[in-house]
């Protein structure tokens, strides 16, 4: 007689029909991901089933998915936070460009006497 399972850990039979295109998906999923436990894989699809749920009942969708990949890096940005952040990036990408036309020159200097 085996030990008995911990109440929260006792799974369920599922059964029900797919469409050959999910099957093969499902079929493939568990190869590629799980090493063909078919069981794992459903579990898993579940799991990302729900989590799509969440994120598509939310009002704002895209913030919901956003906070959902980058937890500890989200924060919203106003439309001037945006800007910004763009013309920052523009800067750093001009500085470098100046930086490497003086390394270029350098070089040049270097090779002619």
């Amino acid at each position: 007689m085996g030990r008995p399972r911990k109440i929260d850990a006792l799974t369920s039979n599922v059964s029900g029909r797919i469409r050959p295109e999910q099957d093969y998906w499902l079929r493939w999923v568990a190869g590629r991901r799980f090493d063909g436990e078919f069981s794992r894989t459903l579990r898993w699809a579940i799991d990302q089933a729900q989590a799509f749920d969440v994120i598509l009942r939310d009002d704002d969708p895209v913030r919901a998915l956003d906070e959902m990949l980058h937890p500890p890096d989200y924060h919203s940005q106003s439309p001037e936070e945006v800007e910004e952040d763009i013309r920052e990036a523009e800067r750093e990408d001009e500085a470098w460009r100046r930086e490497q036309a003086i390394k270029r020159a350098q070089r040049r200097a270097k090779k002619t006497p």
